[in-house]
This record gives structure tokens, C-alpha cells and sequence, in this order.
């Protein structure tokens, strides 16, 4: 091969490893912000304004099916912020300051959560989900503190009933309670819950096994 070719698919290939680095595919952790900012304010709007419009109470209305639609892309919003509290934990420096300026947010969203979901300044009964964001950094705060030390002296048998019990019974409420939002009839647990318990154990062994 002439010298000259040589040069030439060299030249190509550091152009193509340099295009790569440059270039790689799939969202930023800003464009994944962004996203989340956007279906939260989408699911808010559809809670906050449409849900009070006249035609909410008949199901088969259009005001109905936009209600639907834009709580279902609300949907998209706490994965992700999951997702992004975990690369948050991931690269801080300090997680003490990074449970305090969450705790600080949510502060700060809950009065404006309030006056938008329920019409008052504060409702004891119903915090915004960045309450549930916060008790999950204290509690992988917690699980990174005890790693290493007392944890593994829990007996391996205990720790999976816990598994076996805890999110079959969270989901069999969660589909009982939607269950009988949407038809009005109480599913039974005995029904609910031995279907979540066999796709909680597929989900948890696909997720250890990966």
C-alpha cells in the first residue's frame, strides 16, 4: 500500500475516533433536566387547571382524556429525577450538603405545591415529591454509612423476605388502589398479590443479575 493511502486512512481514522468523542450519542444530564422539568410541569398543569374544568366528572369527555394524557407524561418525571439523584450522590464531595440543599428545595416547592394542588398555604397531608427525593438521600446516605459494618451480618434468609414481602405488598396496594379508581371494585389481594410478587422477583433477579 502507497504511503500516501496510508496517510490518507490514517487521517480518516483519528478524524472518525475524534468525531466519536466528540459526538456521543444520547442526552446530556442537562437534556434529561429538562425533560423532567418539562413532564412535571405538563403533569401540574393537568392536576392544577384541567382537573377542576367543568366535564371532569364524565370519563368519556375530551377534558377527561387531556387529564389522562397529561398526568401519563407526568409519569416520565421521577424516574428521571431518580436517576439524576443518583449521579448526583455518585460525584458530590459531600452528601451532608447535598441532603441539606435538597431538604432546602424541598422547603421551598412545598408552599407553591400546596396553593397549586389543594388551595392553601400549607396541607399537612400531602407533601411534593421532593420529600420522597430527600428520604431517599438519607437513605442511601444510611446504606453507604452502614456498608461494610453491621450489614453484613444480617442473615441472608431475612433479607430475602424482606424482598419477598415488602414490594409485592407496595405494589398490590398501588394496583388496588388504581384498580378501584378506575372501576370502582376492589381487587382482591389474594388475586393482586401473587401476580406483584412473581414480577417483583423477575424485576429484582433481572436487575441482580445485570
Amino acid at each position: 500500500m502507497c504511503p500516501a493511502r496510508c496517510a490518507i486512512l490514517l487521517f480518516m481514522k483519528e478524524t472518525t475516533a475524534q468525531l466519536r468523542k466528540t459526538h456521543t450519542p444520547g442526552l446530556t444530564g442537562q437534556s434529561l433536566k429538562m425533560i423532567a422539568i418539562l413532564s412535571m410541569i405538563i403533569d401540574h398543569i393537568g392536576y392544577a387547571i384541567v382537573y377542576h374544568l367543568p366535564g371532569m366528572s364524565d370519563p368519556d369527555s375530551a377534558v377527561s382524556s387531556i387529564y389522562t394524557i397529561l398526568r401519563l407524561i407526568g409519569r416520565i418525571a421521577f424516574p428521571i429525577y431518580c436517576f439524576m439523584l443518583i449521579e448526583g450522590l455518585r460525584h458530590t464531595r459531600s452528601l451532608a450538603r447535598y441532603a441539606i440543599r435538597m431538604l432546602i428545595f424541598c422547603l421551598i416547592s412545598e408552599i407553591p405545591f400546596d396553593l397549586a394542588f389543594f388551595g392553601r398555604a400549607f396541607y399537612p397531608k400531602y407533601q411534593n415529591v421532593f420529600f420522597t427525593l430527600f428520604i431517599g438521600v438519607l437513605m442511601l446516605w444510611g446504606f453507604e454509612a452502614m456498608h461494610g459494618k453491621w450489614i453484613k451480618h444480617i442473615p441472608a434468609t431475612l433479607l430475602k423476605i424482606v424482598v419477598l414481602i415488602i414490594p409485592p405488598a407496595y405494589f398490590t396496594y398501588c394496583i388496588g388502589s388504581r384498580f378501584k379508581s378506575i372501576f370502582g371494585l376492589q381487587l382482591p389481594a389474594m388475586i393482586a398479590y401473587p401476580v406483584t410478587a412473581v414480577v417483583s422477583l423477575i424485576l429484582i433477579y433481572a436487575i441482580v443479575q445485570n
